[in-house]
């Protein structure tokens, strides 16, 4: 059976065919494939894009997709429009890891192995479809209408990594932000809690790539207005119940989530920290 959660549980059961990787020109930092699953509340059979991400102590880029993905459904921002947590047949999928990953990996000695999936969408890689540093599709994304919500969303969760392959640009103007493996540190997914800084200004490279952090005031009000709305009250027992499943230090637990839990709240002052927007 499948949970009543924002982000669903799978069993090894519904998992149904792989069908390949994702292309390096995507910019995954780490093994990304695609699959169908045999989804019991959906009741239907669905294709996902797969994440591996190792589990060890400290590792977080498991906790940071969840985290990513139940903040931009509370803040109704375009995103895939199901994920879950599937575990995964490794012996279903053992040529193909072998020939991908080498064949003394890791993972090759589980049984079943727990990856963030997120349902496919129609639509083309921002960081594909034009190259990344082209001012048309700057332009593109800037006339995008939920870009200052995304912004917000970013600042919120300190999201340090939405490059432009973190967009999928589903027609002109319209996208749906995927990929939230990396937060609060800039180069990893290894957050330490040393590094939860409730007040800092974390890298929010869409405001620096498409605004160069120089937003009209009409985006400015448009992100204040988002943060004032911004609340955990929609999502905080589910996002208690993954990070006490997938952050293994209970202290680690309490920081983090505490963390975001001020944030949020904080999200509006930091807006205006960050753009001296005056009151």
């Amino acid at each position: 059976m499948v949970t009543e959660r924002i982000i669903a549980t799978l069993r090894a059961n519904s998992f149904g065919s792989f069908i390949g990787w994702a292309g390096q020109e995507d910019g995954h930092l780490n093994p990304v494939f695609v699959a169908t699953f045999n989804h019991p509340t959906l009741q239907k059979t669905v294709s996902a894009y797969c994440k591996l991400y190792p589990l060890n102590a400290g590792e977080r880029g498991l906790i940071n997709e969840i985290t990513g993905y139940l903040f931009a459904h509370a803040l109704d921002i375009p995103q895939p429009d199901h994920a879950f947590v599937a575990q995964i047949p490794i012996h279903a999928l053992h040529k193909e890891l072998s020939a991908k990953l080498g064949d003394k990996h890791w993972i090759l000695n589980h049984t079943n192995y727990p990856v963030f999936c997120t349902t496919r969408l129609d639509g083309k890689s921002a960081g594909i479809y034009l190259s990344e540093g082209s001012q048309d599709i700057y332009d593109d994304i800037a006339a995008w209408p939920d870009l200052p919500k995304t912004i917000a969303l970013d600042e919120n969760i300190a999201h340090t990594d939405r490059h432009i392959n973190n967009l999928l640009r589903i027609k002109k103007n319209t996208y749906a932000a995927i990929d939230n493996g990396r937060l609060v540190c800039a180069n990893s997914e290894r957050w330490t809690v040393d590094m939860l800084d409730v007040n800092k200004l974390y890298r929010n490279r869409l405001s620096e790539h498409i605004w160069q952090h120089k937003p009209t005031k009409k985006n400015i009000n448009h992100m204040m207005f988002c943060a004032e709305q911004h609340t955990t009250s929609k999502i905080e027992n589910e996002l208690l119940y993954w990070v006490q499943s997938f952050i293994k230090d209970t202290n680690d637990q309490h920081a983090f989530y505490d963390f975001l839990q001020q944030r949020t709240g904080a999200t509006s002052c930091l807006i205006r920290q960050r753009y001296q927007h005056l009151i």
